[in-house]
């Protein structure tokens, strides 16, 4: 469970098909349990974060 942030998850994406991210979903949803609206811009922030990072990579690559 190392895919933590964007940066973790184009470390990976730059050399796997897929990354996997349940982890850090999951611990969004605890760290804010009692604040859905908190709990549902960190998962979206998080995600649109991790998804910038990995076509950034995948342009590298393209490009390479």
């Amino acid at each position: 469970f190392g895919i933590k942030d964007a940066q973790s998850a184009a470390r990976i994406g730059a050399i796997a098909d897929a990354v996997v991210v349940g982890s850090a979903i999951v611990q969004r949803i605890a760290d804010n349990q009692q604040d859905v609206k908190q709990m549902q811009k960190s998962i979206v922030d998080l995600l649109s974060d991790m998804r910038k990072a990995l076509d950034g990579e995948r342009l590298k690559k393209a490009t390479a």
